[in-house]
Protein backbone atom coordinates (compact mmCIF):
# COMPACT_ATOMS: atom_id res chain seq x y z
CA UNK A 1 0.00 0.00 0.00
CA UNK A 2 1.34 3.39 -0.75
CA UNK A 3 1.18 6.52 0.75
CA UNK A 4 -1.46 7.60 -2.14
CA UNK A 5 -3.54 4.89 -1.08
CA UNK A 6 -4.10 6.18 2.41
CA UNK A 7 -5.56 9.40 1.49
CA UNK A 8 -2.22 11.74 2.60
CA UNK A 9 -0.14 12.90 0.73
CA UNK A 10 3.77 12.11 0.22
CA UNK A 11 4.67 15.86 0.33
CA UNK A 12 1.94 17.65 2.41
CA UNK A 13 3.39 20.48 4.43
CA UNK A 14 3.90 19.90 7.94
CA UNK A 15 1.88 21.82 10.52
CA UNK A 16 4.43 23.75 12.65
CA UNK A 17 3.63 25.35 16.05
CA UNK A 18 5.29 28.62 16.25
CA UNK A 19 5.58 30.92 19.84
CA UNK A 20 5.23 34.35 20.00
CA UNK A 21 7.48 36.32 21.26
CA UNK A 22 4.75 37.72 23.44
CA UNK A 23 4.16 34.82 25.08
CA UNK A 24 6.70 35.16 27.81
CA UNK A 25 6.17 38.37 28.69
CA UNK A 26 2.36 37.60 29.06
CA UNK A 27 3.31 34.79 30.80
CA UNK A 28 5.52 37.06 33.48
CA UNK A 29 2.71 39.93 33.39
CA UNK A 30 0.39 37.17 34.25
CA UNK A 31 2.84 35.58 37.43
CA UNK A 32 3.38 39.00 38.33
CA UNK A 33 -0.13 39.78 38.78
CA UNK A 34 -0.74 36.59 40.39
CA UNK A 35 1.71 36.92 43.10
CA UNK A 36 0.90 40.48 43.78
CA UNK A 37 -2.75 39.58 44.27
CA UNK A 38 -1.15 36.82 46.68
CA UNK A 39 1.03 39.27 48.58
CA UNK A 40 -2.43 41.82 49.05
CA UNK A 41 -4.26 38.40 50.06
CA UNK A 42 -2.30 37.48 52.20
CA UNK A 43 -1.30 40.69 54.20
CA UNK A 44 -4.98 41.11 54.59
CA UNK A 45 -5.71 37.91 56.36
CA UNK A 46 -2.31 38.35 58.50
CA UNK A 47 -3.76 41.94 59.08
CA UNK A 48 -6.99 39.96 60.14
CA UNK A 49 -5.19 37.54 62.30
CA UNK A 50 -3.58 39.91 64.39
CA UNK A 51 -6.82 42.26 64.90
CA UNK A 52 -8.40 38.57 66.36
CA UNK A 53 -5.33 38.47 68.62
CA UNK A 54 -5.58 41.65 70.01
CA UNK A 55 -9.22 41.61 70.43
CA UNK A 56 -8.62 38.37 72.24
CA UNK A 57 -5.97 39.70 74.45
CA UNK A 58 -8.16 42.38 75.67
CA UNK A 59 -10.68 40.12 76.18
CA UNK A 60 -8.68 38.18 78.34
CA UNK A 61 -7.29 41.11 80.19
CA UNK A 62 -10.90 42.14 81.13
CA UNK A 63 -11.51 38.92 82.31
CA UNK A 64 -8.68 38.52 84.88
CA UNK A 65 -9.42 41.86 85.81
CA UNK A 66 -12.84 40.85 86.50
CA UNK A 67 -11.73 37.43 88.04
CA UNK A 68 -9.57 39.87 90.15
CA UNK A 69 -12.34 42.31 91.31
CA UNK A 70 -14.24 39.53 92.28
CA UNK A 71 -12.04 37.40 94.42
CA UNK A 72 -11.84 34.25 92.26
CA UNK A 73 -8.70 32.54 91.71
CA UNK A 74 -8.13 31.54 87.69
CA UNK A 75 -6.88 28.10 87.67
CA UNK A 76 -3.11 27.57 87.01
Amino acid sequence: MSSSDTGEAKDAPKETITVSEEAPEELTAVVDDLLNSLTTQFSNVSSDIFDKMDDMSRRLDALEDYLEATGTKSPK
